[in-house]
């Protein structure tokens, strides 16, 4: 279960670091605002799990 919470973060983190190069407007404010989002959603998940 660690292992799949653990991949899935680690597939959010990669597809926002993919997608911030494709996106001028997404500013450094926008990129902490999701890392602060999918960190929340990883601790969720880590309780769950």
């Amino acid at each position: 279960e660690e292992w799949f919470v653990a991949t899935h973060f680690m597939d959010k983190h990669s597809l926002l670091f993919e997608e911030r190069p494709k996106r001028e407007s997404c500013t450094q404010e926008t990129i902490d605002h999701l890392l602060q989002v999918i960190d929340s959603d990883f601790n969720a998940c880590k309780e769950v799990a």
